[in-house]
């Protein structure tokens, strides 16, 4: 029996979970871009060509979106759905968590409120501490 591999394009590497190699599968994770489908019925990527075509008609550059339009776009939606993706030194989330720490909140209210985990609470809190002892 052949040895599964990755589903995406180009990937070679050996199966780890959810059609994905370990460091898809992490990165997809990370980023909560993990498929719906079981890896029997494995997701399928849209042609390069046509998500050219797709960012161009909504006026983004055709490698994606910027951070800058990412980071307006979850301004105006309400920030982000799930955390553990690009939480980390976010200097917005930052400047929301010591905030709402400051205003009494717990690590988990936090959470709710800003859509991302507790665990990304307490390593921004923890990077704030760091920020005032450098500072003092």
């Amino acid at each position: 029996m052949p040895e599964r591999t990755c589903t995406l394009d180009g990937c070679t590497n050996k199966y780890y979970s959810r059609g994905l190699c370990s460091g898809h599968h992490k990165q997809h994770q990370r980023l909560g871009l993990l498929p719906t489908r079981s890896p029997k019925q494995p997701a399928r990527a849209m042609p390069e060509h046509e998500l050219r075509r797709l960012r161009r008609a909504v006026g983004l550059p055709d490698t994606g979106p910027t951070r800058d339009q990412v980071r307006r776009w979850n301004e105006i939606e309400g920030g982000p759905v799930r955390s553990g993706r690009r939480v980390a030194g976010d200097p917005y989330i930052d400047a929301e968590v010591d905030r709402l720490t400051r205003a009494g909140k717990s690590a988990s209210q936090i959470a709710v409120q800003l859509g991302i985990t507790s665990r990304a609470v307490t390593r921004a809190r923890s990077r704030n501490r760091q920020q005032e002892t450098s500072a003092a």
